[in-house]
């Protein structure tokens, strides 16, 4: 099963280090001697200045690469173009990204988090989905048959997600359980992980209650959520507590073998 596109986070202490070693060497550097020039570090922003273009450029090598000695991933810098003054004075900024934006796609309703800090495959519950669904819009599970509820879904699953395992009706020969990355007919369209909200279902076979957490994207409407599919895009869906739509839509599929 492919795994959710993350990177590690940039350590601070690191990135701190790598600037100050650029700062030193900039001071001892003998063909900068009688010229301005600068690197700052502001939060995950390095900032250049200097007296032309080639200063600038100079300033750039330096500072990538006391990064990669630090080992600071190049995956995670955004290096920006060098903006050059008409009088030729020359700035340039560095960002780091803090994890590598998911593959969302931009609307105003909210998806997963687009920046996620994970090492390694996700696993369930342990800092890489479950980063990525945690919702802070989370409603919490007051309602349906509970009986002791916690303030939201998180802290009662130590997640805000589902992974496929069952097909959404704990029929674990339609999910995804021991199913290998070949035998997905149609990655675009099987659901990988998704939100609590997107399962309306949960429960609803066996109570007829529906949690009040199924709401917690629209307060008027059920089961809508984040979907994130097994090519590893994002979409935002609903699925309702009829059948087969809790199964399946037009776009989407629990159903391990749906074209």
């Amino acid at each position: 099963m492919p795994s959710f596109d993350i990177v590690s986070q940039v350590n601070s202490m690191e990135l701190e280090n790598a600037v100050n070693q650029a700062k030193k060497e900039l001071a001892n550097r003998f063909d900068f001697k009688g010229f301005t020039a600068e690197i700052v570090l502001e939060k995950d922003e390095i900032k250049l200045s200097a007296e032309d273009q080639f200063k600038i450029s100079a300033l750039d090598e330096m500072v990538f690469g006391k990064l990669a000695k630090r080992g600071i991933s190049m995956k995670n810098v955004d290096r920006g173009e060098p903006d050059i003054s008409p009088l030729g004075h020359a700035r340039q900024s560095i960002k780091i990204k803090q994890g590598i934006e998911a593959p969302i796609t931009r609307t105003p309703l909210r998806l997963l988090n687009p920046y996620v800090a994970k090492t390694g495959p996700v696993a369930t519950n342990e800092g890489g989905a479950a980063i990525a669904f945690k919702c802070p819009s989370d409603n919490g599970a007051k309602a349906g048959v509970w009986k002791d509820p916690k303030p939201t879904v998180y802290e009662n699953f130590g997640s805000s997600h589902f992974y496929n395992a069952s097909a959404n009706s704990n029929d674990g020969s339609k999910g995804l359980m021991l199913r290998k990355v070949a035998n997905i007919l149609n990655p675009t369209k099987i659901i990988l992980a998704n939100d609590f909200s997107f399962n309306c279902y949960f429960d609803y076979g066996l109570t007829k209650a529906v949690f009040e957490y199924m709401y917690w994207h629209d307060k008027t409407r059920l089961g809508y959520g984040n979907v994130l599919f097994n090519d590893s895009h994002v979409g935002y869906h609903q699925a309702t507590t009829k059948s087969p739509d809790f199964q399946r839509g037009p776009t989407w599929s629990f159903l391990w073998n749906d074209e």
